[in-house]
């Protein structure tokens, strides 16, 4: 587990749209971007057009998501 925790920690600190989009903190555009950068909205936006359908359907990943996010996010403002 701490393992996968790094990674995404890693994940959120690389693109921290992708998490809020996903969390619903942040709306995601309704039409997709025509180009993407991997560390901006725009690939926040294909991510999770990409991968909602993963995340819906595992069970407890958005306690899991919010509690990584909670803790990166507190960090980075504490600084």
């Amino acid at each position: 587990m701490l393992r996968t925790r790094k990674t995404l920690k890693e994940a959120i600190r690389r693109n921290p749209y992708e998490s809020q989009y996903l969390l619903e903190i942040k709306e995601r555009p309704s039409t997709p971007p025509g180009h993407y950068s991997t560390d901006d909205k725009n690939g926040a936006t294909y991510y999770y057009d990409a991968s909602i359908w993963a995340w819906v359907h595992t069970d407890d990943v958005y306690g899991w998501l919010f509690d990584v996010s909670r803790d990166f996010l507190s960090k980075k403002t504490k600084k």
